[in-house]
């Protein structure tokens, strides 16, 4: 059951990628991170009030629409509004900000997220509050975001397969082999982490627990961020 909960946030979320991908292109990035941070917002208010197992499924699976929704278009929107300096470098820029955001949240949440269980009172409750009111904000934050252009070519959206040109194919096959194996065992520590850091460690205490685990996402951000200063330097 345990598993089942997990596994439905990436299902939904790559299903949404997939369908939805470039809804953007059409009703604009704004329009759609509004669409996901809605999502992610109804999903955490699920977790928080949850009575029984079927609305964790519920949670999770609107959680997977949000960020199915609001991955791409936050990461083109930093691109279309970083339009300082030569287009390669707004590239490089908009990845380096989504990998090293993406990482420090997942650490962030960690070690917040321990912390509330370990020491705050309502340990299954008050974290997803907390996210409640994070998500608010960042949606008037966002709210407030510049209007731009859309890039569609004026026909209706409807959902479709997303196509590689032959001449990237394969290129797009190695990059996707990479990302599917870092993600899984990504999703591996994340998903048993918390009992194999509680067996290993000996500590009923989930501030220690998550501090382990969240070890995995600085590692990665900072290997990433290292990666790329001299490049991030130049830009």
């Amino acid at each position: 059951m345990t598993t089942g909960i997990f596994a439905i946030y990436p299902v939904v979320a790559v299903l949404t990628l997939i369908g939805f991908g470039d809804i953007s292109d059409h009703i604009g990035r704004r329009a759609t991170m509004l669409m996901g941070l809605g999502a992610s917002l109804a999903g955490t208010l699920l977790f928080a009030v949850a009575p029984d197992v079927l609305w964790l499924f519920a949670a999770r699976a609107l959680m997977g629409v949000g960020v199915g929704l609001t991955a791409g278009p936050s990461t083109a929107a930093v691109v279309e509004f970083a339009t300082a300096g030569p287009a390669g470098n707004s590239s490089q820029r908009a990845a380096l900000i989504a990998t090293v955001a993406q990482a420090a949240g997942f650490a962030a949440a960690l070690l917040l997220g321990g912390a509330l269980i370990a020491y705050a009172p309502w340990p299954t409750r008050l974290s997803f509050w907390v996210l409640v009111m994070l998500l608010e904000i960042l949606l008037v934050a966002t709210w407030f975001l510049p209007r731009h252009m859309t890039t569609g070519t004026g026909m209706v959206w409807r959902p479709r397969l997303p196509f590689v040109p032959s001449e990237v194919r394969k290129a797009f096959a190695t990059a996707s082999v990479a990302m599917m194996t870092a993600y899984t065992h990504g999703v591996l520590i994340l998903s048993l982490g918390g009992q194999v850091a509680h067996d290993l460690i000996g500590s009923p205490n989930a501030l220690v627990n998550g501090a382990v685990l969240s070890l995995f996402a600085i590692v990665s951000g900072t290997g990433r961020l290292s990666a790329s200063s001299s490049a991030f330097y130049r830009i």
